[in-house]
C-alpha cells in the first residue's frame, strides 16, 4: 500500500480550520443567559420631536482688523532732515513733534524780511505825515493839488509795500511750520524711512503712523446677508483667538460686489482693545434656511450607512410593549451640542434622547423621564458645520 505524505504547511492549515470549527461549536453551544421576556427593559430618557419648516444657522465671514487711520507722513517742503524724534514702535500723541528740517535758510530770509518790514513801516509813517500836512496846506490854499496827489500816492505805495512784506513774512512763517512734522492723531509709528542728514524731496514719506485705539474690521459678506445688515444694530464676532465678543457696529456697507469673491465689503467699528491691526476677525450672523425637520441632541444620533444617521424612535407594539425602532435621518446643520435633521418622522414622535450606543433595534425600553424639545439655535461652536 502506498502511503501519501501531507506537507507541513497543509497540516498547519488543516489544524487551524479544525480549531476554528471547534470554537464556533463551543460558542453556539454556550447558553445565552436570560430570555428576552425575563430581562428588564432598558431605562431611557424620551424626547418629543417638534417639527418646523425652517431653521436658523450661524454663518461666519472672515476679514481683517484695520486701523481707522493710517498715514504716511512727510514734509511738504524739500530740505535736509535735521531731527527725527521717534522710531519704529514709538507711541505718539496728537500734536507731538516727530521730525524737523534744517531751517537756517528760512530763518535768514525771515530776518531779512523783518528788516525790510521795519523800513517799510518807517516809510509809511513818513508818507502818512506828509500827506496829512499837505492836505491841510491844500485846504488853506498854500499847496497845489499836484503836490497833494503826489503825497497821497506815496502814502498808498508805502502802505502797499508794507502789506506785501507782511505777506512774505507770513509765507516764510508757514514754511517754517511746514518744516516740522506734528502727529495728526494718537498712534504708533510703524515705519521710518530716513535718518538725520538726508536730503528729502518735497512729499517724500518719512514715517508711517497707524492710529491706536480705534480699529475697524473690513469683511467681505455675501450680498444676501449684507442686504439684511443694519447700521443701528450691534453684531457678534470672533477675534483671532476664536474668542466671542459683542459690540461691533457697522460704519459702512459698500454697494459694489467684488468680482472674484462675489461679496460686498462691510466695514465694522470694533470695541477698543479687541484686536490689533492685521488680526483676523469673523462676524457671526444668523441665516434662515427653509427645510422641514427638528432639532435633536447630538448624543441622540448614531452613524448609519451611506452617509445617513439614525435616531432611536420609541414605539408601542401591538402587544403593548415599548420598544425602539431605527429612524434614518439626514443631518442638515449642527452646532456644538445639537443638530437639525430631516426624515420621515412626524411631529410628536418620541425618540431616545441619549445613550443610543447601548441600544439595539427592537430593544425593550422604559421611559423614565420625558421632556419637550425646546432645542434651537444656540451659541455657535467654533467648528460649526452644515451637511448639505
Amino acid at each position: 500500500m502506498v502511503m501519501k505524505t501531507i506537507n507541513r504547511p497543509a497540516l498547519f492549515t488543516l489544524a487551524a480550520v479544525l480549531a476554528a470549527t471547534s470554537f464556533q461549536f463551543i460558542v453556539k453551544a454556550r447558553p445565552t443567559g436570560l430570555q428576552e421576556s425575563e430581562r428588564r427593559p432598558v431605562p431611557v430618557e424620551g424626547l418629543t420631536l417638534k417639527t418646523q419648516t425652517s431653521y436658523l444657522e450661524w454663518r461666519s465671514f472672515t476679514g481683517r482688523a484695520r486701523a481707522g487711520r493710517t498715514s504716511p507722513l512727510g514734509f511738504e517742503l524739500g530740505g535736509t532732515l535735521e531731527t527725527a524724534n521717534v522710531d519704529i514702535g514709538s507711541m505718539v500723541k496728537k500734536g507731538d513733534k516727530l521730525a524737523g528740517l534744517d531751517t537756517a535758510r528760512l530763518k535768514a530770509t525771515l530776518a531779512r524780511l523783518e528788516g525790510e518790514k521795519a523800513s517799510a513801516e518807517a516809510n509809511l509813517t513818513l508818507a502818512k505825515k506828509t500827506f496829512t500836512r499837505l492836505s491841510k496846506t491844500f485846504d488853506q490854499g498854500h499847496a497845489s493839488a499836484q503836490r497833494r496827489d503826489e503825497a497821497e500816492a506815496n502814502f498808498n505805495q508805502a502802505n502797499a509795500q508794507l502789506r506785501a512784506l507782511k505777506a512774505s513774512i507770513l509765507s516764510v512763517q508757514v514754511d517754517l511750520e511746514k518744516s516740522t512734522i506734528l502727529a495728526p492723531f494718537d498712534g504708533v509709528i510703524t515705519e521710518r524711512l530716513a535718518d538725520e542728514g538726508r536730503i528729502l524731496a518735497a512729499g517724500t514719506p518719512l514715517f508711517t503712523l497707524v492710529e491706536s485705539g480705534r480699529l475697524e474690521a473690513h469683511i467681505g459678506v455675501s450680498s444676501d446677508i449684507a442686504d439684511h445688515l443694519t447700521q443701528k444694530a450691534t453684531y457678534r464676532m470672533l477675534d483671532s483667538q476664536k474668542r466671542d465678543f459683542n459690540g461691533a457696529t457697522i460704519r459702512a456697507i459698500l454697494p459694489v460686489i467684488e468680482g472674484q469673491t462675489r461679496t460686498r465689503m462691510v466695514i465694522f467699528t470694533l470695541p477698543e482693545g479687541i484686536a490689533r491691526d492685521g488680526d483676523l476677525i469673523s462676524i457671526l450672523v444668523k441665516d434662515r434656511k427653509q427645510a422641514t425637520g427638528a432639532w435633536v441632541p447630538l448624543r441622540a444620533l448614531s452613524a448609519d450607512v451611506r452617509g445617513l444617521w439614525r435616531l432611536n424612535k420609541i414605539i408601542k407594539t401591538k402587544d403593548g410593549q415599548t420598544r425602539t425602532q431605527f429612524e434614518n435621518v439626514q443631518v442638515l446643520y449642527t452646532t456644538g451640542r445639537q443638530a437639525f435633521v430631516s426624515g420621515t418622522f412626524s411631529d410628536g414622535d418620541m425618540i431616545v434622547a441619549g445613550g443610543v450606543d447601548r441600544l439595539a433595534t427592537g430593544e425593550r425600553v422604559s421611559v423614565v423621564k420625558t421632556r419637550e424639545n425646546n432645542l434651537g439655535l444656540s451659541s455657535p461652536s467654533h467648528h460649526t458645520t452644515a451637511a448639505k
